[in-house]
């Protein structure tokens, strides 16, 4: 016979027993909602996504016109930089060669005498020829025109090297043999050293298309942007915005580099007999992409 006391005891034991298994539970599920909430609170909902986006879209195009003008800010005066040493290069070489510049090339079979060919012994780098806003044409470097953007290609020191390069020498200051002519331009209008006695700025390396040009007061300027002309003149061939804002960058025969106004490039004194006075070119009606460049 059970003993009721022991019984009653018992009784109770269990109900202990059963209500704190039910507190358990009930506590343990109250966990996995509290867990579940705030999982809730952590994830984003379409909408938030969905504005976050835009907020960074927006931020993007805000931003990113900034970025690419400092990025070619920083190419220019690279660009500039480089120049400058061309100027160290020619000095140099003048100064070897009782103060004269390279003869030039008078065709393709003759290109050892251009500038970066005749002054090859002075410069080590191949990347010094090509302005950083112009890049080299894909599977390498290829003879023949760039453009704006874009490295023109000639042979370096045999013809199996071609060289990428962006910059082009005015053909006026070369030093061809006396009584010869360069190209079928008359050399008695050549420079040939850096002692040149005017008081207009005569240009020396610039941006191009082309590695060398031989300028006129009437030459006449790319119809449209980018265009390349066919000849042995030159204005056309530094007459590209590469810079932007109708620019290029220039060195000169005193030494100076500067960023150069493509409307400017009408008034140096490209050569001996150059007439710097000359009306500049109907902008209008000759190259209209011009018209709203700077003067």
């Amino acid at each position: 016979m059970i003993d009721p006391k022991i019984f009653l005891e018992s009784k109770a034991a269990n109900q202990y027993k059963i209500r704190l298994i039910t507190y358990s539970e009930s506590h343990v599920a109250m966990e996995k909602k509290v867990i579940m909430y705030k999982q809730k609170q952590k994830a984003f909902t379409l909408i938030e996504l969905l504005v976050v986006i835009s907020i960074i879209a927006l931020l993007m195009a805000i931003l990113m016109p900034s970025l690419q003008r400092t990025r070619d800010q920083a190419k220019t005066v690279v660009c500039q930089t480089q120049l400058k040493q061309w100027g160290v290069v020619f000095l140099m070489y003048t100064g070897d060669n009782n103060g004269y510049f390279h003869r030039g090339h008078r065709g393709s079979s003759d290109f050892k005498g251009n500038w970066f060919n005749a002054t090859i012994n002075y410069w080590q780098d191949p990347a010094i020829l090509r302005c950083p806003m112009a890049k080299v044409q894909k599977g390498g470097p290829q003879r023949g025109d760039g453009g704006k953007f874009t490295a023109w290609g000639s042979w370096l020191g045999s013809e199996d090297t071609i060289v990428a390069g962006a910059y082009a020498i005015n053909g006026w200051v070369q030093n061809p043999p006396p009584g010869e002519d360069t190209k079928g331009h008359d050399s008695r209008n050549n420079w040939r050293t850096f002692y040149a006695k005017t008081a207009h700025p005569v240009p020396l390396l610039l941006d191009s298309w082309w590695y060398y040009g031989y300028p006129y007061e009437t030459d006449t300027p790319t119809e449209w942007e980018g265009q390349i002309k066919a000849g042995e003149h030159g204005m056309d061939k530094f007459c590209i915005d590469r810079h932007r804002n109708g620019t290029i960058n220039g060195l000169f025969l005193d030494q100076s580099v500067r960023q150069v106004r493509l409307k400017r490039l009408w008034t140096f004194k490209w050569h001996k007999s150059y007439n710097v006075n000359t009306p500049p070119p109907n902008w209008a009606t000759e190259a209209p992409w011009m018209v709203g460049l700077p003067e």
